[in-house]
């Protein structure tokens, strides 16, 4: 056995990132020298088998709570929203595609997903199905069709815009100026709805946060000295597609309102509400992602569920 001196120091368990893209083994250094033992992840279908290497012991990685590529409607070109999106635009779909995602701990429903496909792929899931609320959904919706987690604040103004706000004539999760209207009394009535139903919500305040900041002001930030050139490269990139999805032609202009979303979100945060888990890592896994034990209720500005 292996005694440390940790007399003057502080002993903490291991952290988790509940919202993670951990596509590159080569970051698995990265989240265990900051102390980040568990994560969240959204798959690609290699990540299945990393992780059972993770959980025999044979590769050094966090434990890997494992998310399934999201499934999504389409758009006018019958496209989904994100490139390794599976489509599904029939409520028949949702058993094959549940079956063709087994082994996943969670299923992910994205944002051009219809209302009934939802609720048919929570109805075919036998384990929890996470979602970025569907663009044609309230925060509520999603609940009421049996969301266990929502991922992201992006769609949370539908249904929470103040009285003086102008709805818009589309919805879509990059367009930030529907986030800079929000009515914090629905706000405040969201959260206490999430905390009845139990309802996870994983804010991701640090990307809402990094979206308005130029590639060059964001990597000051001595944390990101890691980051690969390529990933600083697509990150401008990403802006402009970003900002034409908004119907915006300025990329500064969308920096502004996505900083003045931002902003909001911190506030939203604030009412956030998460369940607290009691659970350890191996009875989570035993529930195949999901808390056996009953939960209680807390608010938290960062708190985000273990699966």
């Amino acid at each position: 056995m292996r005694v440390i001196d940790a007399r003057g120091q502080y002993v903490m368990p291991g952290l988790a990132d509940m919202y993670t893209h951990y596509w590159d083994p080569a970051d698995s250094p990265l989240y265990l020298a900051h102390g980040i033992t568990t994560l969240r992840t959204v798959c690609v279908p290699f990540q299945l088998a990393m992780s059972r290497l993770a959980e025999r012991g044979e590769f050094p990685s966090p434990r890997m709570i494992t998310i399934s590529p999201p499934i999504d409607g389409v758009d006018a070109n019958g496209r989904t929203d994100m490139p390794r999106g599976v489509a599904m635009t029939d409520v028949a779909q949702a058993k094959p595609l549940v079956e063709r995602f087994a082994g996943y701990r969670q299923i992910k429903a994205f944002s051009l997903l219809t209302p009934d496909n939802l609720r048919a792929l929570v109805h075919a899931s036998p384990v929890p199905v996470t979602a970025n609320c569907p663009n044609a959904m309230t925060f509520e919706e999603a609940v009421e069709a049996g969301v266990y987690c929502l991922d992201q604040l992006h769609n949370v103004a539908r249904g929470h815009l103040r009285s003086d706000a102008r709805q818009p004539g589309f919805w879509d999760r990059f367009d930030p100026v529907p986030g800079t209207r929000l009515d914090f009394g629905a706000i405040r009535e969201l959260a206490r709805f999430l905390a009845e139903k139990q309802t996870w919500n994983v804010p991701t305040l640090v990307f809402h946060q990094r979206d308005a900041l130029a590639p060059e002001e964001g990597m000051r930030d001595p944390a990101l000295k890691y980051v690969s050139p390529s990933a600083i490269k697509d990150w401008e990139s990403t802006l402009i597609r970003w900002t034409r999805r908004a119907r915006m032609d300025d990329v500064g202009a969308w920096r502004r309102a996505a900083a003045e979303r931002a902003r909001a979100f911190q506030e939203v945060s604030r009412f956030s509400t998460t369940r607290a888990c009691r659970c350890s890592p191996a009875a989570i896994r035993s529930t195949r992602g999901t808390c056996p034990a009953p939960p209680c209720t807390r608010s938290s500005p960062t708190s985000s569920p273990p699966a």
